[in-house]
């Protein structure tokens, strides 16, 4: 905890130090400064915003993308990315790391198309095929005239992997 003389003041009477840096006359009082500090003698090299505090945007309005995401642009450079398991056998940790690799591959394609206000979440999964009946299932709160996915599959005769590339607006 901070101390004392340090914290802000809560709605008292008074001259006080805003959050901003700026010096304010009490709610009640009159006068208010700027409210953000220039320090023009810092030097881009000491960029960034004190104390971890940034001033706040102003707000778009918008509810929809401008660029809407799109699977059919990722399919085919994913579906090389799920190759990646070629004629491998299965084996528990190998599969692991590779189903990280290409899952932080699937990733940073996804991010690479640069669609407007998406936040991506990539799900790989793999198996051992020994004749079993395999169904993959995920359940979230979806809009879905803005929300999206890709699903991708790969198959060898002894394993099974499923990646899944969600995209969720964030307006």
């Amino acid at each position: 905890m901070e101390p004392r003389s340090e914290r802000r003041l809560s709605l008292g009477r008074g001259r006080r130090e805003s959050l901003w840096g700026g010096r304010r006359e009490s709610l009640w009082g009159g006068r208010r400064e700027s409210l953000w500090r220039g320090q023009e003698e810092e030097d881009s090299a000491q960029a960034g915003w004190r104390g971890g505090l940034r001033p706040k945007l102003a707000n778009t309005y918008r509810l929809e993308p401008l660029h809407p995401f799109a699977p059919h642009l990722l399919r085919q450079s994913a579906e090389e990315l799920m190759g990646a398991f070629g004629d491998l056998q299965y084996q528990q940790e190998t599969c692991r790391r590779l189903a990280r690799r290409v899952a932080d591959q699937l990733l940073a394609l996804a991010k690479e198309q640069e669609f407007d206000r998406y936040r991506y979440a990539v799900q790989v999964s793999v198996g051992q095929k020994l004749g079993q009946g395999v169904k993959l299932a995920s359940k979230a709160l979806w809009d879905h005239e803005k929300d999206s996915f890709i699903t991708l599959r790969y198959e060898n005769t002894y394993l099974f992997a499923v990646g899944t590339v969600f995209a969720l607006y964030m307006d």
